[in-house]
């Protein structure tokens, strides 16, 4: 976030915006995925390796107890990066009509607007 020209310490905002900006993109999307489901991959899997290569769980059943509990890991950490897209993709930021901040804008149940984030009031 430093290159875009935006300090961050002032306009807090400018980060979410950007990177939702991106997950627009399909490219990009598709990219956010790729990476989002290789890291998680490789942190669970280091997890179980790990414990495997230095003994701390050692024997093949309990190795492959470990095996199933570090790939459930993974698809928890997965649903939790896709949810975090999904919300990227499916709430767009929209002016606050307060000169340039951005904010989500909701809507409460009886239909009126709500706004949340910065200059919502």
């Amino acid at each position: 976030m430093r290159f875009v020209g935006v300090d961050l310490h002032d306009n807090p905002m400018a980060s979410f915006g950007k990177v939702q900006g991106e997950v627009m993109h399909t490219g990009l999307f598709l990219f956010y995925l790729v990476g989002l489901v290789a890291a998680s991959w490789h942190f669970a899997y280091g997890i179980w390796l790990f414990c495997a290569k230095w003994g701390i769980v050692s024997g093949d059943q309990a190795q492959q107890r470990l095996l199933r509990l570090c790939l459930a890991f993974f698809l928890v950490l997965c649903a939790a990066g896709f949810a975090s897209l999904y919300a990227f993709r499916s709430r767009p930021m929209q002016e606050d009509g307060s000169g340039g901040s951005m904010a989500r804008v909701a809507h409460s149940p009886g239909g009126q607007p709500v706004s949340h984030g910065k200059g919502a009031r």
